[in-house]
């Protein structure tokens, strides 16, 4: 077995002497220095700080650990701690005292004498050798720097000259907790189980694009000149870093902002990769006081400088039974906005030069106070109809510019050169302004580092912040006197504009309206005096006429009354209640998501809006759904760009000018990355704000917040690795949340109990029809055919089923009750509700059916199916020819289907 080393170093400080840094270029003395000053740093970092785990030997066969908890008992120590701290890890915010606690009390009911650690320390004792171990630094105050071996002796910070530690103490002001990357590599590949993942079979794409691993960028990284060429794909490590700033306290009036830093593998499976364990977490850098850190660069440099050690080393692959040469690249980013500015040192979402992707300039909209851009004509085709509209755009022109690439990455790198050697701050700021860049950074250290390859845009917060703008805006929430000025500085929407000197205020989004300018309330307490003179100052002498984009009290009511009848199918984020009037019943970004792309934000808004308005906004969330689905045709991404780019340029026209943020201009870019990054699916940031979840809900410890989770995520990250490497036997485990890491080899089992049951002639009859016109005859034969006898129930006549040989042919599987799925016959729609779910073995092959109770009196009306609630008959479906259930909505006694539209009674079904 392989024993993974850092003494290897100096090999690769000689080969780092050969490496192209910052994107390849040399040749110039600057380029000299920097490769001096990075050798430098590679002697001084790594030195001294190799990992305690071996993998020479098996730390899990150990005699001790395999021991019996007492005479006669057939669970190991191993087991039983296992068991108490996969209940603390799946147990969001179980403190330490409490597992102290199960232990003692368990170790009191066992038999005596035995083995059972009786405390938390006893027990993490036990398997500290197991864990991965961590190291602490010492870090300024400031973030300017991390106290590393080239720096144990300074008591202040070289650069801003703050004290390292606190008064009269040896403590240190500020630490910094770093797992490393190695070890965890070595223990993937040095373990049976999980070294097989790396080998596991990915489906072809076959002209689709269905994960990240279809693209074209992962694709050109193992051909001629990219990082893995010549490399077999499962001896490579891809990763992918994400970070992002939150705040652990429960209270948000105590604020405090930590990042955490989180690799995941890119070419694990997915349902892998989303997993805290095989995401790894390296640290979790800490805030100052009641701030984000002021630099992230100090802390990225020691993920930077692992990876350069790490660019090329051997470890033992289990799989192959040899050591084998392994190639480790950082290669993706996947961040929010905020989080690429501090990552990348790009400009923010609120600056002119606000967009990453393409050098769009915004401009800056003095009553809004805010940037807006208004470039989305730009991205249509040259002869598109509305480059030529020079009425209903605010720049009353045609247009005939066209969107500009980013810089390549050399003149990028020139540029950030030039902006860290100007003089001041001042002329800093203006070249920021210029090109939106900040300088130099740590990751430009990596040779292969190209920023415009290397990230793309947020698709989480992108679509959930353009879905909640929209509904803003129409609510009323967002539109006030300020959008309506903008509206008149730019001359558009003429009938909209405010009038001066009245007595009138606006509508608020719950369908009242804000006291009339002077008018008395018969008791008001101070609290609302002081509310009242801020909301007048705002909405005084001021009246917002209507607006076509704009629900009035009428339509909000009614929107609210639809929103509030919808049936939403299990999966769904939340109930149905007034979305509208309450934007707070939509607060996750999820729940956002599935309330526009399952058409049950059109269904309440349709006839409501004005009619172009109406038309752009449903064309709008057309878009959203299509650019959330798992897998795409490589034939189908030209158009879908196409209709992205005019939906947003028809907002542009139809809606008030405040929508026109980074994030709108932002989904102009996420269909154009699905060819080179595959499908947002495969790169969500939803399993990563699970993770950020986590970590709050694990911080009970007020000091040393950072420290105390990564003590904890070292038990869960080993938690993790011992139930996918299924190195103890798991199966009288009680695993939670932890279900679905066990057996990521093997395809799930069905768990469901069957049961058998019999099914009406009639049924039978219409199964025939579908399954095989010698089915009757055949079944008929062999006496399975099901008839219908008369029997006396309580002096009742009724009709029931008997089998006269055997049933066991057809099993009850379950009951959903209450779903509504449709399906197509012919060339007529059918709806139904879902009665029950069986199966059926014909001819050596078990069948899936679905019995439907139908509904009659099927329409099409306002571009959406409905029915009466009133059944017509009950009749069986082959599972595969129904839809998933649909969310159903309830008007005027009629149950109107919102999430089947002409397209899926065509093509889908």
């Amino acid at each position: 077995m392989f024993d993974f080393h850092f003494a290897q170093l100096k090999d690769k400080i000689q080969q780092a002497k050969r490496v192209q840094l910052f994107g390849g270029l040399t040749g110039d003395r600057a380029n000299r220095r920097h490769q001096a000053k990075m050798i430098n740093v590679m002697n001084t970092s790594w030195k001294n700080e190799e990992p305690t785990i071996n993998f020479t030997t098996r730390p899990y066969e150990e005699p001790r650990l395999n021991e019996p908890l007492y005479d006669g008992s057939k669970t190991t120590i191993l087991q039983s701690v296992l068991r108490h701290f996969v209940t603390f890890c799946s147990n969001n915010g179980m403190s330490k005292s409490a597992v102290s606690m199960c232990l003692s009390n368990e170790k009191k009911v066992l038999p005596q004498p035995n083995k059972l650690p009786k405390s938390y320390k006893e027990a993490h004792d036990m398997v500290k050798h197991l864990l991965i171990p961590t190291t602490t630094y010492h870090c300024c105050v400031n973030d300017c720097q991390i106290f590393r071996l080239d720096h144990s002796d300074n008591i202040k910070c070289s650069v801003c000259d703050e004290d390292r530690y606190l008064t009269n103490s040896q403590n240190p002001r500020k630490t910094f907790t770093y797992m490393p990357l190695g070890p965890r590599l070595a223990r993937w590949y040095g373990t049976d189980n999980v070294c097989k993942l790396l080998y596991s079979k990915q489906e072809v794409a076959n002209g689709k694009l269905g994960d990240f691993t279809d693209g074209s960028i992962y694709e050109s990284w193992y051909e001629e000149g990219g990082v893995f060429e010549n490399m077999e794909e499962s001896l490579t490590v891809p990763l992918a870093l994400f970070t992002d700033g939150l705040n652990p306290n429960k209270s948000m009036a105590t604020q405090k902002s930590m990042w955490p830093l989180i690799l995941t593998w890119l070419h694990l499976p997915v349902n892998v990769r989303q997993i805290l364990g095989p995401m790894m977490l390296v640290g979790i850098i800490p805030g100052t006081k009641t701030e984000e850190p002021k630099h992230l660069d100090p802390y990225l440099e020691l993920i930077v400088d692992e990876l350069l050690t790490l660019s090329e080393c051997k470890l033992f692959n289990t799989y192959k039974g040899a050591p084998c040469k392994v190639k480790v690249a950082l290669l993706q980013y996947q961040c929010d906005i905020p989080a690429f500015g501090k990552l990348l040192h790009v400009s923010s979402q609120a600056a002119l030069r606000g967009c990453p992707y393409c050098r769009e300039t915004g401009e800056y909209c003095k009553n809004l106070h805010k940037v807006v851009h208004l470039s989305n004509r730009s991205f249509l085709p040259t002869n598109h109809h509305l480059r030529s509209d020079t009425t209903n755009y605010a720049s009353k022109r045609e247009e005939s510019s066209t969107t500009q690439h980013m810089y390549t990455n050399e003149e990028e790198y020139d540029l950030r050169k030039q902006y860290d050697d100007l003089p001041n701050k001042n002329q800093k700021n203006n070249m920021q302004k210029r090109t939106g860049l900040k300088g130099t950074y740590s990751f430009m250290k990596l040779p292969y580092h190209n920023r415009s390859e290397q990230m793309q845009p947020d698709g989480m917060h992108t679509i959930a912040d353009v879905i909640g703008n929209v509904l803003d805006t129409i609510t009323g929430k967002d539109d006030s006197k300020k959008v309506r000025l903008c509206e008149q500085e730019f001359d558009r929407f003429k009938d909209t504009w405010v009038k001066e000197n009245t007595d009138v205020t606006e509508e608020s989004t719950d369908g009242s309206s804000n006291e009339v300018v002077g008018q008395k309330r018969k008791s008001v307490t101070p609290n609302n005096v002081q509310h009242k003179k801020k909301k007048s100052n705002n909405v005084e002498q001021c009246v917002l006429p209507p607006a076509p984009w704009r629900l009035d009290r009428t339509a909000l009511a009614l929107a609210d009354k639809r929103a509030k009848s919808l049936q939403y199918p299990p999966g769904f984020d939340y109930h149905p209640d007034k979305h509208f009037s309450k934007p707070w019943t939509l607060r996750t970004m999820h729940g956002k998501l599935q309330f526009v792309t399952s058409n049950a934000a059109a269904w309440c808004l349709h006839g409501l809006l004005g009619p172009e308005q109406e038309r752009t906004l449903l064309k709008l969330f057309d878009v959203l759904k299509k650019l959330t689905k798992e897998e795409y045709k490589v034939a189908d991404l030209e158009q879908l760009q196409e209709e992205t780019h005019e939906a947003l340029a028809l907002i542009e026209r139809d809606f008030p000018l405040s929508l026109q943020t980074i994030t709108m201009h932002l989904l102009h870019h996420i269909p154009e990355g699905f060819p080179r990054y595959g499908p947002l699916y495969g790169r969500w940031l939803f399993p990563y704000e699970r993770v950020n979840c986590w970590i709050t809900r694990q911080v009970l410890n007020k000091h040393r917040i950072e420290s105390t989770v990564m003590e904890t995520y070292a038990i869960y990250d080993w938690c993790v690795f011992m139930l996918m490497s299924d190195i103890v036997d798991t199966d009288d485990l009680t695993l939670g949340k932890f279900e679905d890491i066990c057996n990521l080899n093997e395809p799930k089992k069905e768990t469901m109990k069957k049961t058998q049951t019999l099914l009406e002639e009639k049924v039978l009859d219409d199964m025939s029809e579908v399954y095989d016109f010698a089915l009757t005859s055949r079944m008929n034969k062999q006496g399975l055919a099901l008839k219908s006898v008369e029997k006396k129930v309580n002096g009742k006549t009724s009709r029931v089923s008997s089998n006269k040989q055997s049933p066991s042919h057809v099993y009850f599987v379950r009951n959903l009750k209450d779903q509504h799925p449709c399906v197509r016959e012919e060339d007529d729609m059918v709806f139904g509700r879902v009665k029950s779910i069986f199966e059926h073995d014909w001819r050596g092959k078990m069948y899936t059916w679905v019995l439907l109770d139908l509904f009659s009196d099927v329409a099409y009306t306002d571009g959406f199916w409905n029915v009466s609630e009133r059944v017509s008959c009950c009749k069986p479906f082959l599972l595969d020819d129904i839809s998933e259930p649909q969310v159903i909505g309830r008007d005027n006694d009629r149950l109107f289907f919102i999430g089947v539209d002409v397209k899926l009674c065509s093509n889908e079904l």
